[in-house]
């Protein structure tokens, strides 16, 4: 799940913007031209965005202008760059020593601003206990709840961002559980920022504060737009496409004329299948199965009993006619004498 569609028109979240312009970072260069070379076989926009990581941490204070606090500034270029660096490199280089490796080079022109006194008050935090992915995960969480009241007001406003809401906030809890392991009474050398990153160990109502539930009956009524407007447009980022609420509750609340219908329906063509099913499978046992045979034996020897009556009976009666005929027909032999 894209959790920047929950970010993206935050004024926070867009600080990271401010930190991919540009400008004129080819000035800025010359600081990373002892490490061209060697940023150069891995990636060749590594170059590039070493001159904007020379840039930022020189010109922090007025890159981020908008977020007062020194030490956040700070957070926000290291988020930054690692996030970077792992897009740049993320289907080339695979191998963490290769990972740490490009990492050093950045952390050596760091250490070549620092000799020059040209960095304010922030370091380019780097530990090999903590990879680039681990880093992506501080960032999250961070970016979550720096951009807490956003994604909030977000999710009650928009139906589909609150039914994604659950599995976001799922996946923040348990980088959250890693936070208060590795950041909060303890010393691990898997939390980020040297100076210390343990300003939430004692505050977690970021998680508790809002569910998808409860920004359902706030929304109560936007929902009910949507359900008159139709399916919810699909957003950008692929969400898949909403069937209608007014449909599925038509359905389910139609008159019972309207369902007694349709029952009438599909039980007439219930029957029609019935019957098409029936009468094939006969026609097949009567031609050509041993139950075929009995059927005609027994309908033939029925006919053949009804045919063998009547002509008993037909014979019977041409005899009973024939003796008629002999009775009234014999003539009286008479013997006459003639006198």
């Amino acid at each position: 799940m894209p959790i920047e569609i929950f970010l993206k028109d935050s004024p926070k979240y867009k600080l990271y913007d401010e930190l991919d312009k540009e400008g004129e970072s080819k000035s800025y260069c010359k600081y990373c031209k002892n490490v061209k070379s060697v940023l150069s076989k891995f990636n060749g926009n590594l170059n590039e965005l070493c001159c904007l990581f020379a840039r930022n941490l020189i010109e922090l204070s007025t890159a981020l202008q908008k977020e007062g606090k020194n030490n956040e500034r700070c957070k926000y270029f290291n988020f930054w760059i690692n996030d970077q660096i792992k897009k740049k490199i993320s289907t080339t280089v695979k191998n963490s020593i290769h990972r740490n490796y490009i990492r050093l080079k950045f952390l050596q022109v760091f250490y070549q601003i620092k000799l020059h006194s040209l960095h304010k008050d922030c370091y380019y935090e780097y530990d090999e206990n903590v990879d680039l992915d681990l880093w992506g995960k501080w960032k999250n969480l961070y970016d979550f709840i720096k951009n807490y009241d956003h994604i909030k007001n977000l999710v009650i406003s928009n139906y589909n961002l609150c039914k994604m809401y659950p599995a976001y906030l799922s996946y923040i809890e348990e980088i959250y559980k890693n936070y208060k392991n590795e950041c909060c009474n303890t010393v691990s050398r898997k939390c980020p920022f040297s100076s210390g990153f343990n300003d939430w160990c004692n505050q977690n109502d970021f998680l508790n504060t809002l569910t998808c539930a409860e920004t359902n009956a706030v929304s109560e009524t936007f929902i009910q737009d949507r359900r008159t407007e139709g399916s919810i447009k699909q957003q950008e980022t692929g969400i898949a496409h909403i069937v209608k609420d007014s449909q599925l509750e038509r359905s389910f609340s139609e008159s019972g004329e309207t369902l007694t219908t349709k029952s009438d329906y599909y039980s007439k063509l219930g029957i029609g299948f019935s019957l098409l099913t029936i009468l094939p499978t006969f026609f097949y046992l009567y031609k050509f199965t041993t139950f075929g045979n009995w059927i005609r034996f027994k309908i033939l020897k029925h006919n053949i009993n009804i045919k063998s009556g009547e002509d008993t009976q037909t014979l019977m009666t041409q005899e009973l006619n024939k003796d008629d005929e002999n009775a009234y027909n014999d003539g009286y032999n008479i013997t006459y004498h003639p006198s």
